[in-house]
Parts: C-alpha cells; sequence; structure tokens
C-alpha cells in the first residue's frame, strides 16, 4: 500500500497510518458513544409515555350528558385526591380552559 523510497518517506507513511488508525479509533469510540446514548434515550422516552399515560388528568370536562350526581361523584373524587387544589366551575361556549 505505502511504497517507501527513502526515511522521509517512511516517515510520513508512519505519520498517515497512526492518523489513520486515531481516526479509526474516534469514529469507533463515537458509534460506541451513540448507541449508548441511543439505548438511555430510548429507555428514558419509555419511562417518560409510561409516566405520562399513567398520569391523570388535571382538568376534568363535564359535558351536558352529565347527571348531577355523576357530577358530583366527579368533583368528590377530584377533590379527594387533590386536596389542596381549587375547582372552578365555568360556562363557556368554547372549550378552550381559561386561567382561573
Amino acid at each position: 500500500m505505502f511504497f517507501i523510497n527513502s526515511e522521509g518517506d517512511e516517515q510520513e507513511a508512519v505519520r498517515e497510518a497512526g492518523l489513520i488508525l486515531i481516526m479509526l479509533g474516534a469514529v469507533i469510540f463515537g458509534y460506541i458513544q451513540m448507541k449508548q446514548l441511543d439505548r438511555f434515550l430510548e429507555k428514558n422516552r419509555k419511562s417518560v409515555e409510561k409516566d405520562l399515560t399513567a398520569r391523570e388528568p388535571d382538568c376534568v370536562m363535564l359535558t351536558e350528558e352529565v347527571s348531577d350526581e355523576e357530577l358530583l361523584k366527579e368533583v368528590k373524587d377530584f377533590r379527594r385526591k387533590y386536596a389542596d387544589t381549587r375547582i372552578v366551575l365555568y360556562h363557556s361556549p368554547d372549550t378552550k380552559r381559561r386561567k382561573a
């Protein structure tokens, strides 16, 4: 692969081979690091998704079809789970959430 004609060429060939080995090592090291990062991020993503799906909503929308008993039950259940929260009831033609 390398044709060595003189001692200067030999030193240059050694430098080039060393540089190639260093670059190859850096590429392999980077590849391994990226694989580890991918595994960590995938595990973290699954954990976050699991937490988000298990979490209960902080907003309960009550539609017109809800009876008084169901409404009372929802309010009591919400109050029991979140004792230190305020419950704000308002009427709105749109479904956007308003600041209390």
